[in-house]
């Protein structure tokens, strides 16, 4: 994966351009679709460093070693490991959950490229930020609004996974269905090629 993570491309090109994330976003929620459905697998650790990216415009998903084995994509797991930036609220809370914690996690890392910062108000690059300090700020906030030039469809994918409410964030296989996901289900990923392929 010879062009970093996404946290890597994130740093370099501050904000990422909205069709070059549909790309990305198909492939992340594919991968995932496969770990939940197939390998019956949460990965509990969703954030931009663990997004790697090759020069060929294919991504996958790294560092297994927090993840959780499940029975179905409807059971729960309450183990509370994983970075707490990138949790969502019932995983802050310390609360059981299902496989579409993983949908908040993407959705951040969406939103954090769009806007090329944390969509919370805090800074999620300091290291001195405390558990309380994050989970009061996804708690009491809604996460900031995308630039103006991104789409209604975008937003609305976002706002489905950036859902606080636990079980009620869709899933994988639907979002891929989502009118936002099929703008870009059948693009050629040489286009996110050629442009990974300008950064510097």
């Amino acid at each position: 994966m010879d062009a970093g993570s996404l946290e890597d491309i994130r740093q370099k090109v501050g904000t990422v351009p909205e069709d070059i994330l549909g790309l990305m976003t198909i492939q992340i929620l594919k991968g995932l679709e496969y770990l939940h459905k197939e390998m019956k697998v949460i990965h509990r650790d969703i954030k931009p460093s663990n997004i790697l990216v090759n020069k060929r415009g294919y991504l996958k998903i790294a560092d297994f070693g927090v993840s959780g084995r499940i029975d179905s994509t409807i059971a729960c797991l309450s183990s509370w490991v994983g970075t707490m930036t990138h949790m969502s609220p019932e995983r802050l809370k310390g609360e059981a959950y299902y496989a579409d914690t993983e949908l908040w996690s993407v959705g951040l890392i969406i939103l954090e490229c769009a806007m090329g910062k944390f969509p919370f108000p805090l800074d999620a690059d300091d290291s001195k930020i405390g558990f309380w300090e994050i989970q009061n700020s996804i708690e009491t906030h809604n996460p900031e609004e995308p630039p103006e030039s991104f789409s209604e469809e975008f937003r609305d994918f976002i706002s489905i996974m950036l859902n606080k409410t636990p079980n009620q964030r869709s899933n994988c296989t639907d979002l891929l269905q989502h009118p936002w996901g099929k703008k870009y289900e059948d693009v050629d990923v040489m286009f996110l090629k050629k442009w990974i392929r300008t950064l510097k």
